[in-house]
């Protein structure tokens, strides 16, 4: 019987040749409503915290786009909720910022986001009072959820670390603030595990993280 699970984050394994020409492929399925912005932040913030890793992201928002590239591995990427730097509305017990799947132990190339959630922790203890946030500050904090889910598909682990973008929960100034990155112990298992491909995922049971709200 197959066991499945989801690693969250509250709020593609590679094949063994050389990390610096993997191609990466992210399958990009985002509401109607997002801005262009929003999107284009987010792509921009995901590029600037792999840039020294030697992974090529090739980013399609279509089937059509991603049948015309040829990837290593491909990860597919679904932002959930309205997805407009707006305010949302208060929802109890929702502090999942974003989540990977597992199943049989296995990590899945398979990331989900919260928007809602994500602009829910960017507003917790602000002191701006405003119904509206810069898609640019919106798009950077989605960025930095998907490279903390990414890593977690491309070092297939449930791993964290205790600071930087593999820590297990981000706050409002983690979202928003200066530049969290990954550690060099994050990019020393990435490294390692680029090398691996049929590592699988470490530390069973599930794991749940929460959002510092």
């Amino acid at each position: 019987m197959s066991f499945y699970r989801v690693l969250c984050l509250m709020g593609a394994v590679l094949t063994a040749h050389a990390a610096h020409s993997a191609r990466v492929g992210i399958l990009v399925n985002v509401p109607p409503t997002t801005p262009a912005p929003v999107v284009e932040a987010l792509q921009s913030e995901t590029e600037d915290n792999l840039k020294d890793t030697g992974l090529q992201l090739i980013w399609s928002f279509s089937q059509e786009e991603a049948a015309q590239e040829t990837y290593d591995r491909v990860i597919s990427l679904r932002l959930l909720g309205r997805c407009v730097p707006l305010r949302p509305e208060p929802v109890k017990n929702s502090r999942v910022l974003g989540f990977t799947h597992i199943s049989d132990g296995t990590v899945l190339p398979f990331v989900e986001i919260s928007c809602d959630t994500v602009l829910r922790v960017m507003g917790s203890g602000s002191p701006r009072v405003t119904p509206y946030y810069p898609p640019n500050e919106f798009g950077r904090a989605l960025g930095r959820v998907l490279v903390h889910e990414m890593l977690h598909v491309l070092t297939v682990s449930s791993t964290h670390e205790r600071d930087g973008l593999t820590k297990p929960a981000f706050n409002r100034a983690d979202l928003t603030l200066g530049n969290l990155r990954l550690t060099g112990r994050a990019l020393q298992r990435l490294h390692r595990s680029l090398g691996h491909p049929d590592l699988q995922a470490q530390n069973g049971g599930n794991q749940r993280a929460n959002a510092e709200e």
